[in-house]
């Protein structure tokens, strides 16, 4: 299968093309580019002066803990906006390894109920995707609370000795195999159960595999500079890069300004830290965040299992506890996207008052909690500050991310998409308006730069001998998406082509 797509402006390449050019696809690969009058296609797409890129890479994505990377395999969510590439298994959580094939870990997130799960290690799961692909490729990190879980339960208890053994096995498989790194959770910090005996050998296991290692935090000044010194100290003489995810926790008056928290406050502690590797964090543009109903808990009461909240708020003496700490929300602004057990997704939590005639937002919060079963999607709008992500996405260690999923197909749990998850156009349009980088830099900052870190060999940029994963644009329009060398989006609407691939890290990763 050919394609040619002509009369195009390339950026993101190893040349600089001043004049429209070609670009010339045999099979899933860039064979040519230049200029070719008469050169004959299977297909053909033209450009019109169109902006060609490399295919955009989303950083960090949760279409795998909400599992809609198994009920939508289309991804057209992500397709539409020129994303070719995602990145999953953050926060602790993963679809790999299963040891016992068992979903539990991802219950607070979504119902894994009627799901079949036909694979246990990284490379089964792999082999899952090739059999069944996704319109975009994959690639994933090992979630540290996925395999713990697996180990002990819910106990909070440190591994023994014998149980850490197990776990740095499973990882080293899972390395072997193709996995990024470790992901840890931010509660794991904030709660204190890790422990440097149990991580230790976690790390060495990355260090040898050249893996990533990927924690999240929370909080602000002491606390955060506190987790962040934890890392540091962790990390220090190892050489292993980290991909530290940065967000502020739900308090008593809800998510302040900013869509994930104080990224000057977080680059600040950063910086003022002795790193022996890189450090780099992810950067959302989202004007709210993706949250399971259960994160509205307070954090005491999100221990253990769904069965264990919905008990706490069933007994008096917890339940006055949790109405107690509750944040408070504006219940306009919390939108349900996807509910089990509840009627259509799309509504606020001021709908949900209405409908029982409820009065304060935290009682209704409650009363979604019981209705759903805990088993609910939320979107969370937040005012953003634009001085502070313009800082941060200029940092030269950001890569850009929507942390949020797919949401077509899912019949399990169908979500209700609010556009401002649609990152990649906003960022488009902000560079378009001069509001943060260059065209050049942008692009470099959500191809290049993360395919090189993540170690996704022949991507991230448009060269010959590379993979055809293009995205052409106009301003913040997209009008065409090629991915493997298959057009997967034309004049802005899917084609339902399903070409991704299970992406491995590569043991040569360049920086």
């Amino acid at each position: 299968m050919t394609l040619l797509i002509k009369g195009v402006r390339i950026i993101g390449g190893n040349r600089t093309y001043h004049e429209p050019a070609d670009l010339f696809v045999s099979g899933d690969k860039i064979s040519a580019i230049g200029n070719f009058p008469n050169k004959k296609a299977d297909d053909v797409i033209d450009g019109q002066g169109a902006y060609l890129a490399p295919g955009f890479i989303d950083a960090q994505t949760s279409s795998d803990r909400y599992l809609a990377l198994l009920t939508d395999p289309d991804q057209g969510d992500f397709l539409k906006q020129g994303v070719t590439t995602i990145v999953g298994g953050y926060g602790g959580v993963s679809l790999v390894p299963l040891l016992d094939g068992d979903l539990s870990s991802l219950v607070p997130w979504a119902s894994t109920h009627g799901v079949n799960v036909d694979w246990r290690t990284v490379k089964e799961f792999f082999n899952h995707l090739d059999r069944r692909p996704l319109g975009v490729n994959f690639a994933t990190f090992v979630g540290h609370l996925t395999v713990r879980q697996t180990l002990i339960g819910d106990a909070p208890r440190e591994l023994t000795l014998n149980e850490r053994r197990v776990f740095q096995h499973v990882l080293d498989r899972a390395l072997r195999e193709g996995a990024l790194g470790l992901s840890v959770g931010p509660a794991a910090f904030s709660r204190d159960e890790l422990s440097a005996t149990e991580l230790k050998p976690l790390i060495a296991c990355l260090k040898e595999h050249h893996g990533i290692y990927a924690p999240a935090v929370t909080g602000s000044g002491s606390e955060l500079k506190g987790s962040l010194v934890e890392i540091s100290q962790l990390l220090k003489k190892s050489g292993v890069p980290a991909l530290v995810t940065y967000a502020l926790r739900l308090g008593e008056a809800g998510l302040p300004a900013g869509q994930a928290g104080d990224y000057t406050d977080f680059i600040t502690v950063l910086e003022s830290l002795s790193f022996d590797s890189p450090v780099s964090f992810d950067v959302s543009l989202t004007p709210g965040v993706v949250l399971p109903l259960f994160k509205y808990l307070p954090e005491w009461a999100q221990v253990g299992s769904v069965a264990d909240m919905l008990e706490r708020l069933d007994v008096s003496l917890t339940r006055n506890r949790i109405f107690e700490e509750l944040p408070v929300v504006d219940p306009d602004q919390l939108h349900i996207i996807g509910a089990a057990h509840y009627g259509p997704s799309g509504v606020t939590l001021r709908d949900v008052m209405q409908l029982y005639g409820i009065h304060k937002p935290t009682e209704a919060l409650v009363k979604l909690m019981e209705a759903t079963k805990l088993q609910a999607v939320t979107f969370l709008s937040v005012r953003e500050d634009e001085g502070d992500l313009r800082a941060a996405l200029r940092h030269p260690r950001a890569f850009v991310s929507s942390r949020g999923t797919s949401t077509g197909g899912g019949r399990r749990l169908p979500l209700s998409r609010p556009a401002e998850l649609d990152v990649f156009p906003q960022l488009l349009s902000r560079t378009e308006g001069s509001h943060f980088l260059p065209l050049k830099e942008t692009i470099e900052k959500v191809t290049r730069h993360p395919a090189r870190f993540f170690g996704f060999e022949r991507r991230g940029e448009v060269r010959e001998g590379y993979f055809a994963d293009l995205v052409g644009f106009k301003g913040s329009d997209v009008q065409f998406v090629v991915v493997n060398g298959r057009v997967a989006v034309r004049g802005g609407e899917l084609q339902g082509v399903r070409a991704g691939r299970a992406l491995r890290r590569s043991q040569s990763r360049r920086e």
